[in-house]
Order: C-alpha cells, then structure tokens, then sequence
C-alpha cells in the first residue's frame, strides 16, 4: 500500500488531514480548552442527534425520553456534557422551529451550563451555529448570553505523574 486506504483516494485524505490540523491550529491558538484532574475527569459526549421539527424524518424524536433520561442522571452525578456536533439537523429544517420543536431538550442541557458543564461544538449539519448572531437570537433565551458554540475542544487531562494527556475533540466535518 501506498499510505492510501484501500481504493482511497491520496488527494482526499490529504485534504482531511489539513482540516482537521487547521481545526486543531486554530484550537490551540484560541485555548479552546478544558483541563481537568484525572481524578475529577467525568465527562460524557453525544453528537449527531439531528434534532428536527418532529416530522417523519426526525429520528431524535424517538430516543428523546431516553436521552433526557440519561441527561437527568449526568447532570445529578457531577457530569460535564459534551454534545460534539450535529445536535441539530439544520440542513432539512429552520433553525427556529427546531429550537421551539426541543425546548424542553434544550432546556435540560441548559442546566449543565448553568453549572459550567456544558460545551457545545457546531458540525456540518448545524454549522449555522457558527455564527454569534444566531447562538444569542435562538439559544440565547435558552442558555443565557453567555453560551459559547465551537468548532473545537482540546480537553487536557492532569495526571498524578505530572503528565498531561490530550483529546482533540471535533465534530469531523472538517
């Protein structure tokens, strides 16, 4: 082989590569970071939840009693939440009526942020969160003025030794 997955295409994957260092440049350059002790480490990520407007092409609607479920017990066990992109599907739908679709959803995953636990990063499908005007116009009410959308998270954990370990943490898009 010749560093090409089989039937890969070189030129592809390269352009993968570059994204993904660029995403990771720019992380490092803005300190979007989060460090942690490994003792204090508790963290639990989702993507690619693809919230619509509740019509027959909206999957989240189904897994949404389990996802409050499993939100309930994270924020009550001391969690941070990471929700790493594709939360909402906006390549289908409005941004407006997929926020008033998950109020409620949304409004769980507040309560981390108001905890400072929460860290949220834009994908391709909701990439429109990229944008500091539609965060605070649609979120905003929600989250509060303060809620910050990323395109990436280093999350830098302290170990005992001294080291410190590092997990990039991206939607993939790039």
């Amino acid at each position: 082989m010749n560093g090409t997955t089989p039937g890969g295409n070189e030129r592809y994957e390269r352009k993968i590569q570059e994204g993904l260092e660029r995403s990771y440049n720019l992380a490092k350059e803005r300190k979007h970071e989060l460090r942690t002790g490994i003792d204090q480490a508790r963290f639990v990520i989702f993507s690619d939840h693809h919230r619509g407007v509740r019509d027959g092409a909206d999957d989240f609607q189904r897994c949404e009693k389990a996802y409050s479920a499993a939100l309930g017990y994270y924020l009550e066990s001391g969690y941070t939440l990471i929700v790493l992109g594709d939360a909402e599907e906006l390549w289908e739908c409005r941004p407006a009526p997929v926020v008033a679709s998950y109020r409620a959803t949304l409004l769980l995953e507040a309560e981390f942020h108001k905890q400072n636990r929460y860290y949220k990063m834009y994908g391709n499908h909701d990439d429109y969160w990229e944008k500091e005007s539609g965060i605070q116009k649609l979120l905003g009410p929600i989250f509060g003025p303060s809620l910050l959308i990323k395109e990436n998270l280093r999350l830098l954990v302290d170990h005992e030794n001294g080291q410190t370990r590092e997990i990039f943490l991206v939607h993939g898009h790039q």
